[in-house]
């Protein structure tokens, strides 16, 4: 049997531009988990963001980022 999945980091990336509370809380349970690392993630969207224009007519880097900064908050003031 073959099994495919997404990589955890374009996952975490989709649903922070999802943005919604399930989503973000999918996030931090990764993070928890050690799926993905914080660092990491934050260099993927890096990356990904100034491509973001050219992926299609509904994406939006400003909202996409907005949401990545709330992200980092929630996580802040979880660990704080």
């Amino acid at each position: 049997m073959d099994v495919f999945h997404f990589d955890f980091y374009s996952m975490a990336l989709s649903k922070i531009h999802r943005g919604n509370e399930k989503d973000f809380a999918d996030v931090a349970a990764m993070l928890d988990r050690n799926l993905i690392d914080l660092s990491q993630l934050r260099a993927h969207f890096a990356t990904i963001l100034p491509q973001m224009a050219t992926f299609s007519l509904r994406s939006d880097p400003d909202a996409f980022a907005a949401r990545f900064a709330l992200l980092e908050r929630l996580l802040l003031a979880g660990n704080g």
